[in-house]
């Protein structure tokens, strides 16, 4: 195992042209998030005690684009690269300044990409959701993962405007949601069946020896936990999560189950097949695996932030339902 000490931190904005200036010597405090949803990855980014003269070349020139790589001396990785969409400079206190960075990633083929078509009859979804991916080619946006789907379309179909526009449209048709990856595909996945399979090849293991910090906890949306700041953990990444208790076992806090059905997984709250009936939550995992379907950095180079936070489904969908009552895998 890597040791996790002393922290590394790279930012470098550039224009249009290649030419870049390095940040990376000011305190830099970041936030980045990305997502299973219809939105580009995002960064919000604050630099402190940039010269006047400095701040005015960055808004005027070097307003293009942004790429942070952050970790530790001995794992150190890209967590965004993206275009600029804001930039602001202003004063926190008599003796402060900042800039304030606001960045996506692949955010213009989002925001810019149009299509103007009319697709024979006969189409296929995976068809439909390539010739929109063709569209944001120009924007090095290529087709990623799509789901398998029966039938073809009995009339001509007719995508006219914004591609987003239609590939939310797409994205329905099939029950799912679509998003943009690092590597800049462009992703149609089914939320209930993200748990069935993953891309990602090796697993990251997630213990308090490799940085895990607290007890991973149980979500409607999935399993939550924090580590130290890891490059590494991305989405559609396999981790193991390995928390120990005081006897041995590992455990994740369980999430309460309320009396009302909406209270859990919008709805869909479950029971098990026990004599006892009792209310079960979706999400964990009794082998500990688990697929990251969100993932946030948050770090600041002069204070105590400096953490990767998941969300992950189950890669395992016949182990996914955990009395309320039960004490944690083993």
């Amino acid at each position: 195992m890597a040791t996790q000490f002393i922290r590394a931190c790279s930012l470098v904005v550039g224009d249009s042209l290649g030419n870049t200036i390095d940040l990376s010597s000011l305190r830099v405090r970041f936030s980045i998030t990305q997502g299973t949803v219809n939105t580009p990855k995002t960064a919000m980014i604050r630099i402190w005690n940039v010269s006047k003269n400095t701040a005015a070349i960055i808004h005027t020139q070097f307003n293009k684009t942004v790429s942070l790589s952050a970790g530790y001396e001995s794992k150190s990785g890209l967590i965004f690269q993206g275009d600029a969409r804001q930039i602001v400079f202003g004063r926190e206190s008599p003796t402060d300044t900042y800039l304030d960075i606001q960045a996506q990633s692949n955010g213009n083929a989002f925001a810019d990409a149009t299509i103007n078509k009319v697709i024979a009859a006969g189409w296929t979804h995976q068809g439909i959701a390539q010739q929109q991916a063709q569209e944001m080619a120009a924007y090095n946006i290529s087709l990623g993962a799509f789901p398998e789907v029966e039938g073809s379309g009995a009339r001509p179909k007719i995508m006219y405007g914004m591609v987003n526009d239609h590939c939310r449209t797409t994205a329905k048709s099939v029950s799912g949601v679509h998003y943009t990856n690092d590597d800049g595909t462009l992703n149609f996945v089914q939320p209930a069946k993200m748990a069935a399979n993953s891309s990602s090849s090796g697993v990251i293991e997630l213990t308090p020896s490799t940085g895990l910090i607290d007890i991973p906890i149980q979500t409607p949306n999935g399993i939550q936990a924090t580590c130290l700041l890891n490059p590494n953990i991305k989405m559609d990444s396999i981790v193991h999560i390995r928390a120990a208790n005081s006897d041995g076992t590992s455990r994740i806090q369980q999430a309460s189950v309320g009396l009302s059905t909406s209270d859990i997984n919008n709805g869909d709250q479950t029971t098990d097949d026990s004599a006892s009936n009792l209310s079960t939550v979706n999400g964990i995992n009794p082998t500990g695996k688990y697929r990251v379907i969100y993932v946030a950095y948050e770090g600041d180079t002069r204070d105590n932030p400096w953490y990767t936070t998941i969300v992950g489904l189950s890669i395992d969908p016949t182990h996914t339902n955990v009395a309320a009552s039960s004490t944690g895998y083993t």
